[in-house]
């Protein structure tokens, strides 16, 4: 293992996005990279199921996840 990773996005479901929401997703699917889960708990999480997420930013939440995985 390299120590690199790729998250691509599918440009057909994210290309009317604002620039502000892709980085959205981008940093959700990173989430899943990590080992994150959904977690339907607050819109203001970085791991919220859809995207309707308020942020780009991991919460508190979503960085207690990666310090129990890591």
């Amino acid at each position: 293992m390299n120590g690199q990773m790729e998250v691509v996005l599918n440009w057909s479901y994210v290309g009317s996005y604002s620039a502000a929401q892709r980085q959205g997703v981008a940093a959700h699917e990173l989430g899943h990279a990590l080992g994150l889960a959904h977690n339907p708990s607050s819109r203001a999480i970085l791991m919220y199921p859809d995207d309707s997420r308020t942020t780009s930013v991991p919460a508190n939440d979503d960085r207690a996840g990666i310090n129990a995985i890591y």
